[in-house]
């Protein structure tokens, strides 16, 4: 039997990180079973009409992710940055091996 760690982030800290930053706004936290987290963030003050913005956005969505996670100082193994709309940004966050996510 494995023993699992859980690594606990804390949804204010995550909120203050997000929002500090250029543009963007802190949209959603979500926490499955653990086994993942989902931290949507949307980008303030583009016309979604504008493709230029939006090309901008596709451009720096991995520096977007890679900032939170880093000053929000979150463990993972894996994240994946997707645009689900013109300025929302989904970030996946998979926990390393044998540690599970859980809200503080």
């Amino acid at each position: 039997m494995s023993m699992e760690q859980t690594y606990y982030i804390n949804p204010e800290k995550l909120i203050k990180v997000v929002n500090r930053m250029d543009n963007l706004k802190f949209a959603g936290l979500e926490v499955s079973d653990g086994s993942h987290i989902v931290i949507d963030i949307e980008l303030e003050g583009i016309d979604p009409e504008a493709k230029v913005a939006g090309y901008t956005f596709v451009k720096r969505k991995q520096f977007i992710a890679a900032e939170v996670l880093e000053k929000a100082k979150i463990r993972f193994s894996r994240t994946s940055a997707d645009i689900v709309e013109a300025n929302l940004l989904r970030l996946t966050i998979y926990p390393p091996k044998n540690i599970v996510f859980g809200i503080e």
